[in-house]
């Protein structure tokens, strides 16, 4: 499973920075990205930065984040593609496809995304539009790879037909791939709802047993597990709205909005995340080495070195670094030779998670915002379920999808 960077705002050279550190990975670049700056097209600076950041990068998509019909954010609002679309209905859609195929011709991504608004219901028109776009898109450059945009809401994703409802449709589109940009169930960062995540796996599953790529929009590092169903690519970004996946954070009564910001430090091994002042803590009570990454990160070592954590110089841009950079280290641990080998490990990634985090709430470090306590039933349900559902197909077919 390959990883990428799901660009929020504040990452332009921060992606820059991460893929010639990798020499490589892939990026999602999105409007949201840039400053609306009056009479400047927002294109402009789309195009600019993916040729700029196509040298580090191997590979470049682009998000045209047109998730909903209308009160888009600026930034979205501001594109001559985005003011193609009237409504959200495929005909509306369909006016947005020519500009957006260019948009992608001259970024020269490595593959077109095409936007969709996000669906509560098993929609006909909805499918119909997959197949009409991607036939447009194909039409125009049978050899450019073509995504479809899956945004499915939270409560349709927790429906078992719903799955086999999208792979007998996906038959008909003309596209080499999906993206997936899904809801979380109650739009919480980390879900406890093991169903919701079993049709996350069986979701993509299904996308790769009928040929399809799939790349896993706004995700995070609960995702990590759909490297089980084969997927080819996992995205994630810095700050929430680009790690979980909410229609209304695409509107433009919410662009404003701003919480208080903390700054955090993400445990590969524990799966959590945990504020400054929990880490002061840990160093206290003699259990900070057991939170330092089993792979040499420079942008947490200073955390570590024997300093109190407040007093080092670890800010806000270290701290989506290290996650990004965790995250693409964790993606390369999963990729591994055949079904079973990958199940163990994710098997063996929630109990090594679940015993750490258990250990440091023994002696009070713990953050309940992003504790993976509170999620890693939910994980471990899911994937015990998924064997159990779809095992015996993922090991046979494993090395043809």
């Amino acid at each position: 499973m390959k990883f990428g960077i799901q660009m929020g705002y504040g990452l332009q050279q921060a992606s820059i920075d991460l893929t010639r550190k990798w020499g490589g990975g892939a990026v999602v670049v999105t409007p949201r990205v840039f400053r609306f700056q009056n009479g400047v097209p927002i294109e402009s600076s789309i195009i600019k930065y993916c040729k700029r950041i196509s040298k580090y990068a191997s590979e470049v998509f682009f998000d045209p984040m047109l998730y909903i019909g209308k009160d888009q954010i600026r930034q979205v609002a501001n594109a001559k593609y985005s003011q193609r679309v009237n409504g959200t209905n495929a005909d509306g859609y369909l006016n947005a496809i020519p500009e957006i195929l260019a948009l992608n011709e001259e970024c020269n991504t490595s593959a077109t995304i095409l936007p969709s608004w996000t669906i509560g219901v098993c929609d006909n028109e909805w499918a119909l539009y997959q197949e009409r776009s991607s036939h447009v898109a194909k039409q125009q450059n049978a050899e450019r790879r073509v995504f479809v945009t899956l945004s499915l809401s939270s409560d349709l994703l927790k429906q078992v037909e719903t799955i086999d409802w999208i792979a007998e449709n996906s038959d008909r589109w003309h596209s080499d791939g999906a993206f997936l940009a899904l809801e979380h169930p109650n739009n919480d960062y980390l879900t406890h709802e093991p169903l919701w995540l079993l049709n996350v796996l069986c979701l993509i599953a299904s996308l790769k047993r009928t040929g399809k790529e799939v790349m896993i929009g706004y995700g995070s590092h609960q995702l990590l597990f759909s490297a089980l169903a084969k997927c080819d690519y996992l995205c994630c970004g810095n700050f929430l709205n680009v790690r979980r996946f909410h229609t209304e954070d695409f509107r433009q009564s919410r662009e404003e909005a701003r919480g208080h910001r903390a700054t955090w430090y993400y445990v590969p091994q524990a799966l959590s995340e945990f504020k400054v002042p929990s880490l002061d803590l840990a160093h206290a009570m003699g259990v900070l080495q057991s939170l330092k990454p089993p792979y040499e990160d420079t942008y947490a070592n200073m955390l570590f070195a024997g300093a109190i954590p407040s007093s080092t110089a670890y800010n806000e841009g270290m701290s989506f670094k290290h996650y990004l950079n965790s995250l693409y280290w964790q993606s390369e641990q999963l990729t591994l030779r055949d079904y079973d080998e990958t199940f163990y490990a994710c098997q063996s990634l929630i109990r090594t998670a679940e015993t750490l985090v258990d250990g440091l709430r023994q002696v009070g470090v713990h953050d309940r915002d992003r504790n993976f306590s509170q999620a890693s039933q939910a994980c471990s349900q899911a994937i015990s379920a998924f064997n159990t559902k779809m095992g015996f197909v993922m090991r046979n077919a494993w090395h043809e999808l």
